[in-house]
């Protein structure tokens, strides 16, 4: 038996080509927008230029700040300065006045209605500083000072209008120390309005000042009292003695020639120096005295050569 064919056996199958599962992926994504790349630290240097624009910022925002600070200060010292710029105008003009009361008061031969007319032009002056004062535009920290400096003023007015209603009152009185004390009352109106000025304005408004930090402006005085013994009631009774005086044409009473100011010798002939000798001295009467006793003495001198 020819065996031509070759038997082949297969004990085994074939297995199948094997094949890999598909692996399953899985892709985060940040929320918001889509997937960026994270690449390597490229160094120091975008750090650096980080902090430098950060320290310019700030360089920046230390030099606006200083600027602003500059500004303000100088708005703020002008402001003050301007303001008491024009406070000086009228204080200069209110002490003026006050010098012209104490001209009428020490004028010889001024009337009752002249005094009067003069008392009342120097309140109506004063009446215009208050309006002047009323116009300031102080700063703000200043409004309750400006409010003690317009008092000031309007003082001074009611002072002057009350002591020319005074005058007029006692015009024909002739009871010269009551009167006396009637005008002193009303002149106490005059030496108040100082009072209000340095205490109530002047004071405090220096204080303000020093508090902002203000330097180079300074706070005016302004008295309209020059001479307080000018308006007791001991010099208003010789105010009146003169005024009374005058209106009879009979000398003010009183007394006259109390003492002696000066002595000037003027010999006639030789002069014994470096010997005792008496010098005679009279003194000539004063306009109303009437005891004339007492107006010469006798000297013992003794002269010498310079």
């Amino acid at each position: 038996m020819d065996v031509d064919d070759d038997i082949q056996f297969d004990f085994f199958e074939d297995d199948p080509a094997t094949t890999e599962a598909p692996s399953s992926r899985v892709r985060l994504r940040r929320p918001g927008g889509p997937r960026r790349r994270v690449g390597r630290p490229r160094g120091a240097g975008p750090l650096l230029r980080l902090l430098l624009l950060v320290a310019f910022v700030v360089f920046l925002v230390l030099v606006f700040g200083l600027l602003i600070q500059s500004c303000a200060s100088a708005s703020k010292h002008d402001s003050y300065a301007h303001y008491m710029d024009d406070v000086a105008k009228l204080a200069t003009q209110s002490s003026s006045n006050g010098k012209s009361l104490s001209t009428v008061l020490t004028t010889a031969g001024l009337s009752v209605p002249q005094i009067e007319t003069r008392l009342r032009g120097i309140a109506d002056q004063e009446q215009q500083n208050v309006s002047a004062a009323e116009n300031l535009n102080p700063p703000g920290r200043l409004r309750d000072d400006n409010l003690h400096l317009i008092e000031a003023f309007e003082l001074r007015v009611s002072g002057v209008q009350g002591l020319a209603a005074a005058f007029q009152q006692t015009a024909q009185s002739k009871n010269t120390t009551r009167d006396s004390e009637v005008l002193a009352e009303a002149a106490l109106r005059l030496t108040a309005s100082d009072v209000v000025w340095d205490d109530l304005f002047k004071s405090p408004a220096t204080t303000q000042l020093q508090r902002d930090g203000v330097s180079g402006v300074s706070v005016p005085e302004s008295h309209f009292v020059a001479n307080p013994d000018l308006i007791t009631a001991h010099s208003m009774a010789l105010v009146l003695q003169r005024i009374r005086g005058a209106a009879t044409g009979s000398p003010a009473p009183g007394l006259h020639g109390t003492d002696i100011s000066s002595v000037t010798a003027e010999p006639g002939g030789q002069v014994p120096f470096a010997s005792a000798t008496k010098v005679h001295v009279d003194v000539k009467a004063v306009p109303g005295e009437t005891n004339t006793g007492n107006n010469s003495a006798q000297y013992d001198v003794i002269f010498s050569l310079p």
